[in-house]
């Protein structure tokens, strides 16, 4: 799934675009009088204050370990539960369970008429007053009550007030720490603005467009045009990464901002983001329901999206290329690899000022033939394991960038996937060259790539001009 999204992808889909920043007279694809294509320049467009909220009961209590959940007994057939020293927490009087689980167990009880009724629990016997309880994650636990949401501490106290129509909670890896830490978006309801969860020091923000007169409130500002945004089939892509849960970007700011859509290499429209739950838990997606539906776009209805007010006066003109003119550079790479015998084509091959020094370039996409089998081989390639030693073989899929046409034979690896195993590794299958844009606006282009897994696909940006 998606942007994540489950592969039912033919891998020959990889260019459905085309290269989009090849669009420099888009202009003229427009109605006249349009300004969809051209920038917004008013002073302080893009620049939001943030508000920050306090949560006023937000307090952390200690996880919940493992040994420290009730265990199991059963008594005349029926089933009740210990704590470690032996104390009963449930008597035996209940009929079925699912087993404590991050301190929470969800247990049914049978009445006289055979009625069956279930019900969460947490570590002392004391059930929930909520239709759902996840259970808990360094200290805090999402809840449902009558279809609104919130979070919980292991007291079982409200840290987040269960008022919310949406709250997106995912836990993710903070790099330097080596931790995983909490990151939530919420939402009261269709009329309230998305907000930012803090839930390590207990607020929550939400960001609004500048307002001098409340300059004093702001707890700080956000410059959207110091940062590169693209929204590629509903994933948003800040500066170069594909982000899910905004760890290091409030994605909140982007609610309600108007985009210009691009497909298949022409900009097609404009509409503003939606923000929603994306496939997995915690995942965060802009949609666009006024252009596209509420549905999700799939690989029949693909896009890319950029901020109106990020948008460059133009776009650098870019052209499809020959590939067989730059064979030998491809040839010379798999020498240098020591690959011999592995069956190689020149996916693709895109002509443009990437670097923005004023000279073509060109941006070749290699790849092995086996990859372009459907479907793909699930577990086992068709080469036998000696195939890898003796034969010098590999799954191949890398980009390579010749900087200078007058010198074919010159190439710099940009990006590289050398598999050489015979089992087929669920890392990245293939990475394509997806699109292209001006995203930073500095003249030149800031190329999308697709990067397509065995269950979902992900996008990275690779600024040639750095």
């Amino acid at each position: 799934m998606g942007n994540h999204k489950k592969i039912a992808i033919s891998l020959l889909l990889f260019f459905s675009l085309g290269i989009m920043g090849g669009c420099s007279n888009n202009v003229a694809n427009q109605p006249e009088g349009s300004d969809l294509l051209q920038p917004q320049d008013a002073a302080g467009i893009g620049l939001y204050g943030e508000i920050r909220q306090k949560l006023p009961d937000f307090v952390i209590t200690p996880e919940i370990k493992e040994w420290d959940q009730p265990l199991p007994f059963y008594e005349n057939g029926k089933l009740g539960f210990k704590d470690k020293q032996g104390k009963i927490v449930l008597e035996p009087i209940y009929a079925s369970h699912h087993g404590y689980r991050n301190g929470v167990n969800n247990i049914a009880y049978d009445d006289e008429a055979g009625n069956r009724t279930w019900q969460v629990y947490d570590i002392y016997g004391k059930p929930y007053p909520y239709d759902t309880v996840y259970g808990f994650h360094y200290g805090i636990s999402f809840v449902q009550k009558d279809g609104k949401s919130g979070l919980i501490n292991t007291a079982g106290q409200e840290i987040v007030p269960v008022e919310y129509d949406k709250l997106l909670l995912a836990y993710i890896q903070d790099a330097a720490s080596e931790t995983e830490q909490p990151s939530a978006y919420a939402q009261k309801d269709s009329r309230s603005p998305w907000v930012l969860l803090d839930l390590q020091d207990g607020y929550q923000s939400y960001y609004e467009p500048y307002d001098e007169n409340k300059k004093a409130g702001y707890a700080g500002t956000l410059d959207l045009t110091e940062h590169s945004i693209a929204i590629i089939n509903n994933m948003i892509m800040v500066d170069g990464i594909s982000l899910t849960t905004g760890k290091d970007f409030p994605l909140c700011a982007l609610d309600g901002l108007s985009c210009q859509i691009y497909q298949d290499g022409k900009a097609v429209g404009s509409a503003p983001i939606k923000l929603d739950q994306g496939f997995y838990e915690g995942e965060v997606m802009a949609l666009f329901p006024d252009y596209f539906g509420e549905s999700y776009a799939d690989e029949n209805n693909e896009f890319v999206a950029i901020p109106q007010l990020l948008l460059s006066q133009s776009q650098p003109s870019i052209a499809k290329g020959q590939g067989s003119d730059y064979q030998q550079a491809v040839e010379d790479y798999l020498t240098e690899k020591q690959i011999e015998n592995t069956p190689v084509k020149i996916a693709s091959c895109y002509i443009a000022d990437f670097s923005g020094q004023n000279k073509k370039s060109a941006l070749l996409e290699v790849v092995d033939t086996m990859r372009f089998q459907e479907p793909l081989p699930p577990e086992i390639e068709s080469w036998d394991a000696d195939d890898f030693t003796a034969k010098k073989v590999a799954f191949v899929s890398t980009i390579l960038f010749i900087p200078d046409l007058t010198k074919p034979n010159e190439y710099q690896v940009v990006l590289e996937n050398i598999q050489q195993s015979d089992r087929f590794i669920r890392e990245t299958i293939r990475n394509s060259l997806y699109a292209a844009f001006d995203l930073d606006r500095d003249g030149s282009l800031e190329m999308i790539v697709d990067n397509l897994y065995y269950e979902y696909r992900d996008y990275q940006l690779i600024d040639l001009s750095k």
